[in-house]
């Protein structure tokens, strides 16, 4: 992890073995992730000359569809556009029981796609005037689901009340943009 984050001090070998499992395993799928958008820049340009010599040898009235260099490609960007399925769930179940604001509607769409699963007990999620976490889970770093917030909570400490109505104070990570979805977002 030190040769992979040589700038962060906190993969040091003097503070290492003092961070959270939960962070340490995040860091390093994180490194998976950078390792692998590396190898397919690194790729690129073989495949797109793959692919100029496989269209240039094909035969049009065979082959409708020409050769693209992504069908060269080893190391192919995973492309996930929405949420585990659980998350997907409790998303729709709050928008079918009308719990969900208006503003959230925005990533209904990729939500709705994401193939959600038959709930077997009721959905969970906390609600603040400008931020949901929908199917929260306790974690040793805090509270972690998928968050659907607006710009003004950035970084604000928010009082969410489950369905239940119970609440519970957490502070909102930094978004950087007017709303945003995002899965395995962690409030502390």
């Amino acid at each position: 992890m030190k040769k992979a984050f040589p700038g962060d001090l906190e993969f040091s070998w003097k503070s290492f073995y003092h961070l959270p499992y939960d962070y340490v395993l995040l860091g390093f799928y994180q490194l998976l992730k950078l390792q692998r958008e590396e190898l397919h820049a690194l790729e690129m340009p073989v495949a797109l000359g793959t692919a100029v010599y496989a269209n240039s040898q094909r035969d049009p009235k065979a082959q409708k569809k020409p050769y693209s260099p992504l069908d060269f490609s080893l190391y192919k960007q995973i492309e996930n556009n929405g949420p585990d399925s659980y998350s997907a769930a409790c998303y729709m179940a709050l928008v079918k029981s009308g719990q969900l604001p208006a503003w959230a509607l925005f990533c209904y769409k990729d939500v709705s796609s994401a193939g959600a699963r038959p709930l077997s007990s009721p959905p969970s999620a906390l609600i603040a005037h400008d931020a949901i976490l929908v199917a929260p889970r306790k974690t040793e770093l805090g509270v972690k689901g998928l968050l659907i917030a607006q710009e003004s909570a950035s970084d604000q400490v928010r009082q969410f009340r489950n369905l239940e109505g119970n609440t519970l104070d957490l502070r909102v990570p930094l978004i950087h943009t007017k709303v945003i979805a995002q899965e395995d977002a962690i409030l502390s």
